[in-house]
Protein backbone atom coordinates (compact mmCIF):
# COMPACT_ATOMS: atom_id res chain seq x y z
CA UNK A 1 0.00 0.00 0.00
CA UNK A 2 1.57 3.38 -1.21
CA UNK A 3 0.89 6.50 1.09
CA UNK A 4 2.41 9.92 2.80
CA UNK A 5 2.13 10.41 6.22
CA UNK A 6 3.09 13.46 7.70
CA UNK A 7 4.38 13.36 11.79
CA UNK A 8 4.61 16.09 14.21
CA UNK A 9 6.02 13.85 16.76
CA UNK A 10 8.90 11.05 17.09
CA UNK A 11 7.00 8.20 15.40
CA UNK A 12 5.95 4.99 12.97
CA UNK A 13 6.00 5.72 8.99
CA UNK A 14 3.37 3.64 7.52
CA UNK A 15 0.30 1.94 8.51
CA UNK A 16 1.34 -1.30 10.29
CA UNK A 17 4.41 -1.13 12.83
CA UNK A 18 7.34 -3.64 12.26
CA UNK A 19 6.38 -4.79 9.07
CA UNK A 20 8.64 -3.96 6.07
CA UNK A 21 8.38 -0.71 4.34
CA UNK A 22 10.09 1.12 1.70
CA UNK A 23 10.49 4.77 1.61
CA UNK A 24 11.40 6.80 -1.20
CA UNK A 25 11.24 10.55 -0.48
CA UNK A 26 10.44 12.82 2.91
CA UNK A 27 10.08 16.28 3.88
CA UNK A 28 11.21 17.56 6.68
CA UNK A 29 10.91 21.09 8.22
CA UNK A 30 13.07 22.27 11.02
CA UNK A 31 12.34 25.27 13.44
CA UNK A 32 14.72 28.37 14.11
CA UNK A 33 17.97 26.41 13.86
CA UNK A 34 18.71 23.16 11.03
CA UNK A 35 17.06 19.73 13.05
CA UNK A 36 18.10 16.28 12.90
CA UNK A 37 16.00 13.38 11.67
CA UNK A 38 16.69 9.74 12.49
CA UNK A 39 14.61 6.80 10.48
CA UNK A 40 15.24 3.18 12.18
CA UNK A 41 14.53 -0.22 11.21
CA UNK A 42 12.29 -1.84 13.93
CA UNK A 43 10.67 0.77 15.91
CA UNK A 44 12.18 3.51 18.73
CA UNK A 45 14.94 1.71 20.12
CA UNK A 46 15.64 0.15 16.87
CA UNK A 47 18.98 -0.24 14.35
CA UNK A 48 19.67 3.67 12.99
CA UNK A 49 19.73 2.98 9.10
CA UNK A 50 19.49 6.97 8.19
CA UNK A 51 20.01 10.07 9.93
CA UNK A 52 19.68 13.37 8.06
CA UNK A 53 20.43 17.19 9.26
CA UNK A 54 18.56 20.47 7.73
CA UNK A 55 20.99 22.36 6.09
CA UNK A 56 18.46 25.14 6.35
CA UNK A 57 16.20 26.36 9.14
CA UNK A 58 12.48 27.03 8.73
CA UNK A 59 12.60 25.45 5.03
CA UNK A 60 10.91 22.45 3.77
CA UNK A 61 13.95 20.00 3.28
CA UNK A 62 13.26 17.24 1.02
CA UNK A 63 15.31 14.32 0.77
CA UNK A 64 14.90 11.62 -1.99
CA UNK A 65 16.26 7.71 -1.78
CA UNK A 66 15.31 7.25 -5.65
CA UNK A 67 13.73 5.16 -7.68
CA UNK A 68 14.48 2.01 -5.72
CA UNK A 69 13.81 4.02 -2.38
CA UNK A 70 15.21 2.72 1.11
CA UNK A 71 14.22 -0.62 2.71
CA UNK A 72 13.33 -0.97 6.34
CA UNK A 73 12.50 -4.48 7.15
CA UNK A 74 11.16 -4.30 10.64
CA UNK A 75 9.32 -1.08 9.82
CA UNK A 76 10.73 2.62 10.12
CA UNK A 77 10.35 4.70 12.85
CA UNK A 78 11.22 8.59 12.94
CA UNK A 79 12.95 9.94 16.12
CA UNK A 80 13.01 13.62 15.75
CA UNK A 81 15.49 16.27 17.69
CA UNK A 82 13.79 19.56 19.54
CA UNK A 83 15.04 21.42 16.61
CA UNK A 84 12.96 19.43 14.13
CA UNK A 85 9.06 19.79 13.74
CA UNK A 86 7.41 18.00 11.29
CA UNK A 87 8.24 15.26 8.73
CA UNK A 88 6.22 13.92 5.58
CA UNK A 89 7.77 10.62 3.95
CA UNK A 90 6.12 9.13 0.92
CA UNK A 91 6.41 4.79 1.14
CA UNK A 92 5.21 2.00 0.02
CA UNK A 93 4.18 -0.95 2.86
CA UNK A 94 2.65 -4.50 2.76
CA UNK A 95 0.32 -4.47 5.12
CA UNK A 96 -1.85 -7.39 6.27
Amino acid sequence: MAGTKRLAASGEVGSEAGKPIRVYSFSVLSGATPGTSTLKNGGASGTTLFTYTCPTASTDNIFDFGAKGMLFPSGCYWTKDANSTDIKVNYDQEVG
